[in-house]
């Protein structure tokens, strides 16, 4: 059932046909089928269907504005529908956060210390190892009482790679338009990858765990730099594909942000199981890691890709800006999961999804993706 609009009083009803009479004034209204596109300026244009297809200039800004296909239109109207049933679902990757928060608080280095004891030629090797890792290295078994891994083992790997799947898969199903250019996303993804991985390398080789305990300075410190580090990196890393690129809007950065996010958290979780959980985390560290925590960076990068796409300063002001929200979500959680205060970890979850989906929500509404 088309809707009508009566030229006179300008009502708007429902009416079977193409034309009927208006309900409130008795004139003749009939089918409005003009298309209206909204313009990055804010302006809203309108042209007939026979237009569809063709690029016109914003009479405003003066931009060029591209006027949908009705199967471009139909496709956007889908994957709009689609996205929105899925992408709240989103924030259940932050259960196993929350099944953390049930359980007691580890402590590993007192089961460091157990199975040293268990081994009194282990306990005397690892004397005066000055890190909780050379202290691993020393026990038998390479691996801590009840730890899920040992030292040596490689499954970080496939963790890495079945989250990273898992999290492109549900971005690209849940964020992507009929415009999303893949080409423009690969590159993000690449250099996010290598750039988690290289930053949790060095973070993780100079903040060694120590063998006696933590320090508030040290963790302090870890989550600081990672949180900077890392979303300057997924900030640079879209705003070069911008650049390189031509016409990218505001959906596709987020898609960039939110795609570029998920592989820089792969690459960073491997390394830091690598070097900071196998042989002494206990199960549930891995799900956080492998599971919240990409499901964060993700986050992370795509309100940096939002910010990034509606934002029009200098590049390295824009880059700072649009990182700066991220950065302070991201460095909260890692100092909380870090310091194991996983109820406040998964409050400053929430907040972030409930930040990203505020801003996606927003800027869906009044910026369309095909401008």
């Amino acid at each position: 059932m088309p809707n009508l609009t009566c030229e006179s009083c300008l009502a708007s009803f429902d009416a079977e046909g193409e034309a009927a009479s208006c309900p409130r004034c008795g004139q003749t209204a009939r089918a409005d089928r003009s298309v209206r596109i909204h313009c990055t300026c804010g302006t809203t244009l309108k042209a007939p269907p026979r237009m569809r297809g063709r690029v016109i200039t914003c009479p405003k800004c003066t931009r060029a504005v591209t006027i949908p296909t009705g199967t471009e239109a139909q496709e956007l109207q889908s994957s709009t529908i689609l996205g929105r049933t899925l992408r709240w679902t989103f924030a259940a990757s932050l259960i196993p956060v929350f099944l953390a928060s049930q359980g007691e608080a580890d402590d590993p280095y007192r089961r460091v210390e157990r199975s040293l004891n268990a081994h009194p030629e282990a306990k005397e090797a690892a004397g005066g190892a000055r890190t909780l890792r050379d202290k691993i290295r020393a026990i038998p078994e390479k691996r801590a009482d009840q730890a899920s891994l040992s030292r040596t083992s490689q499954a970080p790997w496939l963790f890495g790679a079945l989250a990273l799947a898992l999290f492109l898969s549900f971005a690209f199903l849940a964020f992507k338009s009929p415009r999303t250019r893949p080409s423009a996303t690969a590159p993000v993804i690449l250099a996010c990858c290598i750039a988690g991985a290289a930053l949790a390398f060095a973070l993780h080789g100079v903040f060694s765990r120590p063998a006696e305990g933590e320090s508030g300075a040290r963790v302090f410190a870890l989550a600081l730099l990672g949180a900077a580090g890392a979303e300057a990196v997924k900030a640079a890393a879209i705003l070069w594909a911008v650049r390189r690129g031509s016409g990218a809007r505001w959906r596709d950065t987020a898609l960039m942000g939110l795609a570029g996010g998920a592989a820089y958290g792969a690459g960073e979780a491997i390394l830091y199981a690598l070097s900071a959980l196998n042989g002494v985390a206990l199960a549930r560290s891995y799900w956080i890691v492998f599971v919240s925590a990409v499901a964060l960076q993700s986050a992370w990068g795509g309100v940096t890709g939002i910010l990034l796409g509606r934002a029009s300063p200098a590049p390295a002001a824009r880059a700072a800006l649009a990182a700066a929200p991220a950065a302070v979500l991201h460095f909260l959680f890692a100092f909380a999961f870090l310091s194991n205060s996983y109820i406040f970890a998964l409050v400053i979850g929430l907040a972030t999804f409930g930040l990203f989906h505020a801003l996606h929500y927003w800027t869906e509404e009044t910026v369309s993706e095909t401008a």
